[in-house]
């Protein structure tokens, strides 16, 4: 197995490849990071088992009321959010109309003074 150093399209992180299967070979940062995220996983599952032994049809009944209390909170969320973006969009409008209504009155301004500049050629 031969593996060559390359870079990632932006030329700032460089990764080795497996030129024999064409796979991306794993830096040792990425892979000691992984193992220690799979154990914390393993370790935190381990504990929640020993700290709530809970027979089958509570265990589902908690989870269930977890499940509901989360998403009930994302829904409130979600409507939150909903409402701010309306409320945003109003604004921008609004700030829209404004910036229409003064450009059309400084065209009519120029066009205005214009008129008034041919008018003055035309009288003398």
């Amino acid at each position: 197995m031969r593996l060559e150093r390359h870079s990632d399209e932006a030329g700032k992180k460089p990764y080795k490849t497996d030129e024999s299967h064409g796979r991306v070979a794993m830096r040792g940062n990425e892979m000691s990071a992984m193992g220690v995220f799979l154990v914390g996983g393993l370790i935190g599952a381990g504990v929640a088992l020993l700290i709530a032994p809970q027979t089958g049809p509570k265990l589902r009944r908690t989870l269930r009321d977890y499940a509901e209390r989360g998403t009930e909170s994302v829904r409130e969320r979600g409507r939150d959010a909903w409402d701010t973006a309306v409320d945003q969009g109003k604004e921008y409008v609004e700030s829209g109309k404004t910036t229409v209504r003064q450009a059309g009155e400084a065209a009519r301004d120029i066009i205005d003074t214009g008129k008034e500049a041919v008018q003055k050629a035309r009288d003398r």
